[in-house]
């Protein structure tokens, strides 16, 4: 009659967690060398230690560059764009983007027929609430548009 099993060997448990941690320290490591080497090969880190060996100096470049005619339309249209973005309302933009979401979703799962769809198709198309909530946004996105830009100048 076999003898029942009474210990069972293995590696102990902290053996196993410190392999897993020193292996998830090397890969973590590989990957560090890795981007070193990128910033090195694109220029950044070259220019880190510039800006924190003479600091001035950086400065004054930075300026000389953004002082030029050309760069400084792409800083003026930069701090204009992060003032638009801050008197964005957050809500508003996640909204916007949860529906995207869940538009692009049911284009991507919507089987298309390859049928012309005409005049008489649309309006069918608009009794459904779905479709019919989403001409609605659509139409308050363009009206609130039009608004923002304006009456056009002669």
């Amino acid at each position: 009659m076999a003898k029942p099993i009474a210990t069972i060997e293995g590696a102990p448990a902290s053996e196993t967690a410190e392999k897993v941690q020193a292996s998830a320290e090397a890969a973590a490591e590989a990957e560090f060398r890795r981007l070193l080497v990128l910033a090195h090969e694109r220029g950044v880190l070259q220019g880190l230690s510039h800006l924190l060996e003479e600091p001035d100096a950086a400065l004054g470049t930075a300026t000389d560059w953004a002082t030029q005619p050309g760069n400084l339309a792409v800083v003026k249209h930069a701090l204009r764009f992060y003032n638009t973005l801050q008197s964005i309302d957050p809500r508003a933009v996640q909204e916007l983007l949860n529906g995207l979401d869940g538009a692009a979703k049911a284009a991507v799962t919507t089987r298309d027929d390859g049928r012309v769809l005409g005049f008489w198709g649309l309006l069918r198309a608009l009794r459904d609430p779905d479709v019919n909530r989403g001409m609605r946004f659509l139409l308050r996105m363009a009206a609130g548009l039009g608004r923002s830009v304006g009456k056009p100048k002669a």
